[in-house]
């Protein structure tokens, strides 16, 4: 997926209709959106950075 979710994480953020699955199989928007949730509850920390 866009994010590279790991599948547990995935499954903690994004909608119902999704979890299971992978992230890549959700619509671009859907994997933003689900990526500004987990921002928004836990940071930018998720994310590693070089």
């Amino acid at each position: 997926g866009k994010f590279q979710f790991l599948q547990s994480t995935w499954d903690s953020v994004a909608p119902s209709e999704y979890q299971g699955q992978p992230a890549a199989n959700a619509p671009e928007a859907v994997q933003d959106a689900a990526a500004q949730k987990l921002y928004d509850e836990v940071g930018a920390s998720q994310w590693v950075t070089a």
